[in-house]
């Protein structure tokens, strides 16, 4: 099975409601602290090369127009290979996903478009997996309307119902994610306030997809490249909160201390679980 790598989705404001292109740093090295663990996330010309977490390493690789081609590591235990491989259309959002184990396909994603600008747009992605009792298909879907974006997993194989989360955006930001909307048993809702200064990854999109960052880091599958918060968001987020939740959905509250250099730019941001005081560290370099 893949791994879950971390990333964050940037969502980039269109017109006077969103900012794509403004305050693009360039990282040279992310560092990430945990209690038994640190993370090492390494850049080259502002651009992630890779996430070294102790015992294997992430590479990313890029194309001659300089956009994400791929990503890969090796697995400890038996040495496979686990990669994802990305194609664009002339624009350069994304057409395809392929993820790997070795030479074996073991899933493959396609997009269909319908968009007229940033904060207008449908999106079908179809999934095709291979399994071990034969090969089934997924379908999601995302639809950007008004500042809000819907994301729906539609009922299949491997989910008995519709799953729908809902992303509300202010200047740029998510200000409010709603998990599960149509599971009354299952969702929850939480908001979120943010500083002005550019969200880490806003600069790990911008060097992955370039100028369609915004669209291309929804549709790949936010994966958390560095687990701080929601990608899309413009700038730093300093707190979650609950707003409600199902009793059986157990979720965390986080407060953010975000630390400067003399230029505005991020050095340190420490993540605070509330509940039970854990706190998860990371020391940015330029």
């Amino acid at each position: 099975m893949l791994k879950q790598l971390p990333l964050i989705i940037i969502f980039l404001a269109f017109g006077k409601i969103y900012c794509q292109e403004d305050s693009y740093v360039k990282l040279k090295n992310i560092k990430q602290i945990l209690p038994h663990s640190t993370t090492n996330y390494g850049f080259e010309n502002g651009k992630l090369k890779s996430i070294d977490i102790g015992y294997s390493t992430t590479f990313f690789e890029y194309n001659n127009k300089g956009t994400l081609s791929s990503w890969y590591y090796i697995n400890v235990n038996d040495k496979s290979k686990y990669s994802e491989s990305f194609s664009y259309d002339e624009k350069g959002y994304i057409t395809s996903i392929i993820s790997k184990v070795d030479n074996k396909i073991l899933r493959e994603a396609k997009f269909e478009y319908q968009k007229n600008n940033d904060n207008d747009f449908f999106i079908t992605k179809i999934t095709k997996h291979t399994g071990y009792n034969g090969d089934y298909f997924t379908k999601e879907i995302f639809e950007m309307k008004n500042n809000i974006l819907k994301i729906t997993e539609e009922k299949s194989k491997i989910r008995s119902r519709d799953r729908i989360d809902e992303f509300t955006f202010e200047n740029g930001n998510i200000v409010s994610y709603h998990f599960n909307i149509k599971n009354k048993k299952e969702q929850y809702l939480v908001k979120f306030t943010y500083d002005n200064t550019t969200n880490i990854n806003y600069s790990v999109m911008k060097g992955f997809y370039g100028d369609k960052h915004f669209v291309n880091s929804i549709l790949d599958k936010p994966m958390k490249i560095v687990t701080l918060h929601l990608i899309p968001s413009k700038n730093n987020v300093v707190s979650k909160r609950i707003v409600k939740k199902a009793k059986r959905i157990g979720v965390s509250e986080y407060d953010y201390s975000i630390e400067y250099d003399s230029s505005n730019r991020i050095t340190k941001i420490t993540e605070t679980e509330l509940e039970r005081g854990r706190k998860n560290t990371f020391i940015l370099e330029y």
